[in-house]
């Protein structure tokens, strides 16, 4: 597992507050991804389910990264966070690549069949696994689920960093 950091500007950093609310999560299509999403990270997605909670630091925003990894015919899960303290500030992100949790990786069938699906352009009302069951909602709803423990795990890591930036 690796984990790497980025410092993102307070326009970035507002961009991804006004996507979504604090206690729920939100299903992006891969345009709607965030420009603090780095962009030959971003063309790998299919798109990416942006979750906001709150920590004693700050608000704490975690886009969990849909990358289409064709080799392995898999959607694989990157945890992306941030964690917003006030308005109108620069922030630390964490990104972490081949985490390791449960069902990090979905299979999503032969490559020929979605070859099809996307040369159709129909590929964007496909409901892939590990989707939630609606497009917005409370974070209650992804109880158990995979995007709960990205969420879960990402958080301290960047909670860590920036308490070492203080420093």
């Amino acid at each position: 597992m690796k984990t790497q950091f980025f410092d993102i500007n307070a326009t970035q950093v507002n961009q991804v507050r006004n996507l979504c609310k604090p206690s729920r999560y939100r299903l992006l299509e891969k345009s709607e991804i965030p420009s603090c999403i780095p962009e030959g990270l971003k063309q790998k997605c299919i798109g990416a389910l942006l979750m906001a909670s709150t920590c004693e630091s700050g608000d704490a925003y975690v886009a969990n990264l849909l990358r289409d990894d064709e080799k392995a015919q898999d959607i694989d899960e990157m945890p992306y966070a941030l964690i917003a303290v006030r308005r109108n500030t620069n922030a630390s992100c964490c990104l972490i690549h081949h985490g390791r949790y449960q069902d990090r990786s979905k299979p999503y069938g032969e490559k020929e069949f979605w070859d099809i699906v996307k040369d159709s352009k129909i590929d964007k009302y496909m409901h892939f696994a590990g989707y939630p069951p609606k497009k917005e909602g409370p974070l209650a709803d992804l109880k158990g689920s995979s995007h709960e423990k990205a969420l879960t795990m990402v958080i301290p890591k960047i909670k860590q960093h920036n308490q070492e930036l203080e420093q």
